[in-house]
């Protein structure tokens, strides 16, 4: 059978509906980028998102939609930076980035309604990019690490506490770009794993040194990739990442604080790299968010996926049929099996067309994806046709060839 993306719909449960070619699917929000950066705000319960190569823009996701903030002062276009939150002040923190192929050294500050350069800061790591933040809840500091300065790979470690940066001038990981880290508040410990160079080292920051760990099934060498702790499952998720060749990486691995292990989900977001910071856990809603990457070239992503730590589920663009009240939207490429699936975990099943007014509606709507799964099947018994969702058949409207499991 064909991969294929599919289109939802509903009447009491979700019904959805295969394609072959790709058409608009994901929830709207923030345009195709890669580079950019995102934090949880726990106090308002949204997920930040800034910037990305070229891009100046603030969103936040509230766990359905994204919504544009249009703040007085804002950051200058930038991309490959890095952000955490800062639960005790309140505010994200966002340093660093390149600005059209210009390294900063500016440290930033989103408090939910305005962005503000912090110009008063004692010290600093220097400007850099492709760098990793994280927020240690435990001491109440912004933790980084590595970077590129335009010049060389770096392998410095500061920390920053709302009033100064400071270089904590201790030996760790070799020199690297494009880490991924994630901080566990349970343990109080900063794990780090990958970097440029292919390296597949596990690191840990305790607050005054870096051990190296010897995990015995560490994940391939990667860098670009996101990485994130889930508190919910109390695991370090990484997913994505650069390994040499495009589009790049599309595994999932989690760490528990002695092992690696890949996580085989069902359905997963296409590989891709440059996420640095684009993956984010929700704490309100108990699922990571991933928005958008580079597959390798332009045009770059813009699709939205959420995590739970066992399934990714991609946040779908449904709309409303005027005929029935139904809801419908298209879903990545996939299998009709991998279709049926996902339209159950989103509460119905794959279409079902009870008229021809519904058909006509079905088509019109996705004139640009041709070709689409729907739910008529004879998957059960060969021969005998039936609807996914159980309905019975009433409507049929097929030319004289047809059905012919051309496909599967």
């Amino acid at each position: 059978m064909n991969k294929s993306a599919f289109v939802v719909t509903a009447l009491t449960g979700w019904l959805l509906v295969g394609t072959v070619v790709a058409a608009p699917q994901f929830v709207q929000g923030p345009g195709a980028r890669h580079g950019h950066s995102m934090a949880y705000d726990s106090q308002r319960q949204v997920v930040v998102l800034f910037g990305g190569a070229n891009n100046s823009d603030t969103w936040e996701w509230d766990g359905t939609s994204w919504t544009q903030r249009f703040p007085p002062n804002s950051p200058s276009p930038r991309g490959v930076g890095a952000m955490v939150y800062d639960s005790a002040r309140g505010v994200c923190v966002f340093f660093g980035g390149s600005i059209s192929g210009v390294i900063s050294g500016e440290t930033w500050e989103w408090d939910g309604v305005n962005w503000t350069e912090q110009t008063n800061v004692v010290g600093s790591p220097g400007a850099r990019s492709n760098h990793s933040m994280v927020y240690d809840s435990v001491r109440q500091v912004v933790v980084l690490f590595g970077g590129w300065n335009n010049s060389v790979s770096l392998g410095d470690t500061w920390e920053y506490n709302g009033t100064s940066w400071s270089n904590r001038n201790v030996s760790g990981p070799s020199p690297s770009e494009g880490p991924g880290m994630a901080f566990n508040p349970i343990t109080g410990r900063t794990v780090r794993f990958g970097g440029t160079g292919g390296t597949s080292e596990t690191w840990e920051w305790d607050g005054s040194t870096w051990t190296q760990l010897s995990p015995a099934s560490p994940p391939p060498g990667r860098h670009l990739h996101s990485m994130c702790h889930h508190a919910g499952i109390g695991v370090a998720v990484i997913f994505g990442g650069w390994a040499g060749s495009s589009p790049g990486l599309g595994d999932t691995w989690k760490w528990n604080g002695q092992n690696w292990t890949e996580i085989i989900p069902t359905w997963r977001p296409s590989p891709r790299h440059w996420l640095n910071d684009a993956l984010a856990y929700d704490a309100a809603r108990d699922e990571f968010v991933l928005f958008g990457g580079s597959s390798g070239a332009p045009p770059y992503l813009a699709d939205t996926w959420t995590f739970d730590g066992a399934e990714w589920r991609p946040k779908l663009d449904y709309v409303t049929s005027p005929i029935n009240g139904n809801r419908y939207a298209l879903t990545p490429p996939m299998t009709w099996q991998d279709a049926e699936a996902l339209a159950v975990l989103e509460g119905g099943h794959l279409a079902t067309v009870r008229s021809q007014q519904e058909d006509a509606y079905i088509l019109q709507t996705f004139a640009a994806t041709p070709h689409f799964w729907i739910g008529f099947n004879d998957v059960a018994v060969e021969g005998a046709w039936e609807w996914g969702s159980g309905e019975p058949v009433t409507y049929t409207n097929w030319p004289s060839t047809e059905t012919n499991n051309a496909n599967g």
